[in-house]
């Protein structure tokens, strides 16, 4: 009922998709239908004014991974998309700048994530040096759990054959997210045995200038994988 509800009102945001796969499937229509309901509390509005707040919508369903072809990132409230980023490596047309160009997917042939050139014994760091001072709160990481194997609950011998079983060897395993004001460490949290692509790290508000995530080991794969990286007070 919620659905139906709010799908017309969410032609201009569904289309995009539509357009590029043919159909909507039914977990994108759920996501953005129960993301309007919230709005719709936060404003105290209805289905039919969500037009006035589409933009922020649809920001909304990319900081949690809904993919929206043809939108980007434009959070403000984002800090990294403001700060300067380098890493300890990167393989050739994996930039670690790639981690905030707005995009969390693979599109149109272009590879949109950081990759670095092995993992060394200590590691592999990827360092966002913020354009001043901020608080910190929140750090949300897009890790790559490989689209291109079909993972679903089927009874056909054939698509089960095309599926991986267990973790997508690509995610990001163990790593560390700390926080540093100049060279002084103000805070981390250490993540292990990770087997989701979307982390959120989250921190009590920390006074910082610079935000590093060091990979150890992923779930297999000889390189370290990161779509996008998100920093929020």
């Amino acid at each position: 009922m919620i659905l139906m509800n709010f799908l017309p009102e969410l032609s201009a945001l569904t289309e995009p998709i539509r357009f590029h796969t043919g159909h909507i499937a039914p977990e994108i229509g759920g996501q953005a239908a129960g993301t309007a309901a919230a709005l719709c509390i936060k404003y105290h509005c209805g289905p039919k004014d969500m037009p006035e707040h589409m933009e922020e919508l649809q920001q909304l369903l990319l900081k949690d991974d809904c993919y929206i072809p043809g939108f980007r990132n434009t959070d403000p409230q984002d800090l990294a998309r403001t700060a300067q980023i380098s890493a300890t490596s990167a393989r050739e047309g994996f930039a670690p700048e790639k981690v905030i160009n707005g995009v969390s997917r693979d599109e149109n042939g272009i590879r949109n994530m950081w990759s670095s050139d092995g993992i060394s014994p200590e590691g592999e760091t990827l360092t966002l040096k913020l354009a001043s001072v901020k608080k910190v709160s929140q750090v949300r990481l897009t890790f790559d759990s490989n689209f291109n194997y079909p993972i679903k609950i089927t009874l056909s011998k054939k698509r089960q054959l095309q599926q991986r079983i267990g973790v997508p060897p690509e995610l990001v395993k163990d790593y560390t997210v700390t926080l540093w004001r100049g060279e002084q460490k103000m805070a981390e949290q250490k993540v292990t045995e990770n087997d989701q692509r979307q982390n959120v790290v989250t921190f009590e508000p920390t006074e910082c200038d610079k935000v590093t995530i060091t990979i150890h080991t992923t779930n297999g794969e000889k390189d370290v994988h990161i779509y996008e990286v998100r920093v929020y007070s």
